[in-house]
């Protein structure tokens, strides 16, 4: 199996591994969630969107690949819930007793170099 049995999304999968980059940002509470790498689950959209699940905790995470943006951060970063975004989105907040997302949460981003020149940006959402 690729995770412990007592995990609720048991499969077998690809293991991915986390590599730390010189340019990446996690949000607090997602260093765990990160840091032993990911099983791949599946493709999204067309090779660009992923589901993997946390080796370290069991959660499901989106992964985002993103190649073609106009400025120096692609927009699914600088209007996110990401700390530096501008503007920053709401994150999920409970009122009343009730879990409240208005917007999907970023947890982590990496700045990919390539050879190109122009980088490539991993975005993760939980």
């Amino acid at each position: 199996m690729s995770v412990p049995k007592n995990r609720p999304y048991r499969h077998f999968g690809v293991h991915l591994p986390y590599a730390q980059q010189e340019t990446q940002w996690i949000a607090r509470g997602a260093k765990n969630i990160v840091e032993n790498g990911f099983i791949f689950i599946d493709v999204l959209k067309r090779k660009k969107v992923l589901r993997l699940q946390s080796k370290a905790t069991g959660d499901i995470v989106i992964n985002k690949i993103v190649q073609e943006y106009e400025f120096d951060h692609p927009s699914d970063l600088r209007f996110s819930t990401a700390d530096a975004a501008n503007p920053r989105l709401p994150t999920p907040r409970t009122i009343n007793g009730v879990q409240i997302t208005p917007f999907i949460e970023l947890i982590h981003w990496q700045r990919l170099p390539t050879e190109e020149g122009k980088d490539v940006f991993s975005l993760y959402y939980k």
